[in-house]
């Protein structure tokens, strides 16, 4: 007694000059992938490995050294691929104005940047390790979540940066970063420079145990000798910053 509800299997030749079902609507059945030599089937055959739970479609034909080759291409679906995206609240991250913005705490975070005409700076904070990728291409892990560089010239202060300065004879220029959060920190050390001034932006200030600079641009902290050393932290998003470390005399004004 047969069972009519069995699928039976397409005729399978390979280059052995056999004929091989050319209706194109009729599934080969093979447990195993098909390969190059398998030509014999018309272009939008359907082929199912049913032992590796895989499928493929005959797209075309090219030719090698004179010999026929079959160009299968793997339509599989894997049953593992990608289908949502969940945020670290376990809620699904939806896409805005095409953006997908994925925010963590200040240990487990991606941040971005702009670098400059066509380059995007990325910092990657995780488990209270900071990773640097900058405009320079330049990449740095460290435990303490500061990236520290020498500079000898004047600078725009960054988020998580320190900055050594060991040159040049004259000052330079510090400025405070028109954009920042709660939180943001900059450190500046003077070992082997002249000094340091860091400057202010408009609307922002400066706190120093019972002192404050002047409000605005006129305000600044200076260095007055070598070993000069200072850290500051945003406590106002944007304008205000509070010095929690120093080493030496440094003048508010």
């Amino acid at each position: 007694m047969s069972n009519r509800n069995s699928t039976q299997a397409n005729s399978f030749f390979s280059t052995q000059g056999y004929n091989a079902n050319t209706n194109n609507f009729v599934m080969v059945f093979e447990t195993r992938d098909p390969t190059a030599d398998d030509v014999n089937y018309p272009i939008q055959k359907l082929w199912i490995n049913t032992a590796a739970g895989k499928s493929f479609v005959l797209v075309g034909y090219d030719t090698y050294l004179g010999y026929l080759q079959a160009n299968w291409l793997n339509i599989t679906v894997a049953s593992n691929d990608l289908s949502t995206l969940t945020g670290d609240d376990n809620l699904p991250v939806d896409a805005v104005n095409s953006n997908i913005n994925v925010v963590s705490s200040a240990t487990g975070a991606i941040e971005f940047a702009n670098g400059g005409a066509g380059i995007l700076e990325a910092t990657v904070r995780t488990d209270n390790k900071t990773i640097y990728v900058n405009s320079n291409n330049q990449l740095t892990v460290n435990n303490s979540g500061t990236f520290w560089q020498a500079i000898t010239t004047n600078q725009n202060l960054q988020d998580g940066y320190g900055y050594i300065i060991v040159s040049p004879a004259s000052v330079l220029n510090l400025t405070l970063p028109a954009t920042s959060a709660m939180g943001d920190t900059v450190e500046i050390l003077l070992r082997g420079g002249s000094g340091f001034i860091i400057n202010q932006l408009s609307n922002q200030q400066v706190f120093y145990l019972g002192n404050t600079t002047t409000l605005g641009t006129s305000g600044t902290i200076a260095s007055t000798a070598q070993g000069n050393y200072v850290k500051l932290v945003c406590i106002a998003a944007n304008t205000q910053w509070a010095v929690v470390s120093a080493a030496g005399s440094i003048i508010l004004s």
